[in-house]
C-alpha cells in the first residue's frame, strides 16, 4: 500500500512538472480535495495556469521538497514541494495531506521553505481560487439574488453611461444600489473580492461610492483645498486632523482624468462621466494631492 501511494505521488508530481494535463486527470484520486477544490475543477485550474506559463516561454517544472515554516497555520513543518517553471522561474508550492498513509489531498503554501532550494518571492505565483470554486460552494438563493442585483445596476450605469455620468445620475444611481450592496453578506467588508461572480463589479462599486461621498462634500472640499493653497503647514495638519477620512477618500479615490475625459473600465465595459459637469471636482482632486501626500498614510 505504502509503495502504491508513493508511485501515485511521483507520477502526479511528474505530470506537474511536465505540465501534462492528462497525466493529471489520470492519477490523481476522484474523490479528494486539492487546494479546496474538486479533481475537476483543480484540474481546469491547473491547465489554464499551464497555458499562462507557457505563454511566457515555460515548458516544464522543477520540483523542490521542503516544508511549511509559518507559525500561524495549521500546515506548520508539513511537509511538501515547490515547483519552479524552467524559463521565467516562477514557482509556486503545495503541502501534501496525508491520513493513515492514504494521500488526502493538498493545500496551497504561502510560506514555503525548499530543502536546498532559495525561492525569488517576486516570482510567486498565487493560485486564485474563488469561493465559487470551492467544493462545498452552493448557489443559494441569496448568491443568486446578488447576481441579479448587480446586472441590474450594471444596466443601469451603462444607460447612464451613453450620455455621460453627471454628479446627480450617479447619486441617484448610489441611492438605489449602495444600500442594498454594502448590507450584502458578498459585499460586506468587500468580501465581494472573494467571488469570481462580484469581484471585478465591487471594484467598480466602491470606487463609485467614494466618488459620491467626494460629490456631496464638494463644497466642503473646495473650502479646504483653497484654504491650505494660502496657509502654512502647521494649518495643514490640523485641517487634515479635522477631516481626515474626507481627505483620505479624496487623496484614494480610484479615478483620474486623461487628457480631459474621465472614464471607468470593467468586465470589457467603459463608462463615461460628464467631464464638464466634474471638472470642479476633479480640478480640486488633483490640487490636494501635494497638500495631503505629507499627512497621509
Amino acid at each position: 500500500m505504502l509503495d502504491d501511494q508513493n508511485n501515485l505521488k511521483l507520477n502526479i508530481i511528474s505530470a506537474i512538472c511536465n505540465m501534462d494535463v492528462e497525466g493529471l486527470k489520470m492519477y490523481l484520486p476522484g474523490d479528494k480535495i486539492y487546494f479546496e477544490m474538486n479533481k475537476d475543477t483543480f484540474i481546469n485550474k491547473m491547465n489554464e495556469l499551464f497555458d499562462d506559463l507557457k505563454s511566457r516561454g515555460n515548458s516544464c517544472f522543477t520540483s523542490h521538497p521542503g516544508q511549511c515554516i509559518s507559525t500561524m497555520c495549521r500546515n506548520t513543518a508539513c511537509k511538501g514541494l515547490a515547483f519552479v517553471s524552467d524559463f521565467s522561474k516562477e514557482h509556486f508550492s503545495f503541502v501534501i495531506e496525508y491520513q493513515d498513509g492514504n494521500l488526502e489531498g493538498w493545500t496551497q503554501c504561502f510560506d514555503f521553505s525548499p530543502n536546498s532550494y532559495v525561492l525569488d518571492e517576486s516570482n510567486d505565483i498565487t493560485i486564485e481560487v474563488w469561493n465559487e470554486e470551492k467544493y462545498d460552494f452552493v448557489a443559494d438563493d441569496d448568491f443568486l439574488q446578488t447576481i441579479s442585483d448587480v446586472k441590474k445596476a450594471k444596466t443601469l450605469l451603462g444607460d447612464l453611461s451613453h450620455l455621460g455620468i453627471k454628479r446627480s445620475s450617479l447619486l441617484m444611481w448610489l441611492d438605489r444600489y449602495e444600500k442594498l450592496f454594502t448590507e450584502s453578506d458578498f459585499f460586506y467588508r468587500q468580501r465581494c473580492m472573494y467571488y469570481k461572480s462580484f469581484a471585478e463589479f465591487g471594484r467598480l462599486f466602491f470606487v463609485l461610492v467614494d466618488l459620491g461621498i467626494l460629490i456631496k462634500n464638494q463644497e466642503l472640499i473646495v473650502t479646504i483645498i483653497d484654504e491650505m493653497k494660502y496657509t502654512k503647514r502647521k494649518r495643514h495638519l490640523k485641517l487634515f486632523d479635522e477631516n481626515k477620512e474626507l481627505l483620505s477618500t479624496l487623496f484614494c479615490v480610484d479615478i483620474y482624468r486623461d487628457n480631459g475625459f474621465i472614464n471607468l473600465s470593467s468586465e470589457g465595459n467603459v463608462y463615461h462621466f460628464d467631464h464638464l459637469d466634474f471638472k470642479e471636482l476633479f480640478d480640486y482632486i488633483e490640487l490636494s494631492y501635494d497638500f495631503i501626500y505629507k499627512y497621509h498614510h
